[in-house]
């Protein structure tokens, strides 16, 4: 029952951190340093090559959060239609 919350969290942390481990650059600015939140998309963290055309040692951090992501709309999607199905069954 909390799997997707515990997912939700996971994520964001994940994220976050993979935020931090960012190199830089950006389609507004390639030469920037770091992730910004306004600047970068998400999906900038799961490139090989950061924007500056330095490695990305945050795809690592962002590839775990995607799997974590992806496993919260999973685990809702297994909780949330057999509490619906079963709160509905007569008896």
């Amino acid at each position: 029952m909390l799997a997707p919350i515990i997912g939700i969290l996971l994520f964001t942390l994940c994220y976050l951190v993979a935020a931090l481990l960012y190199p830089g650059g950006s389609q507004a600015n390639k030469t920037s340093i770091g992730f910004t939140w306004i600047n970068n998309y998400w999906c900038n963290l799961l490139n090989d090559t950061a924007m500056n055309g330095q490695p990305n040692p945050a795809r690592p951090m962002a590839i775990a959060g995607m799997f974590f992501y992806a496993s919260r709309f999973l685990s809702f999607g297994f909780f949330s239609p057999s509490k619906q199905v079963l709160g509905n069954l007569p008896g």
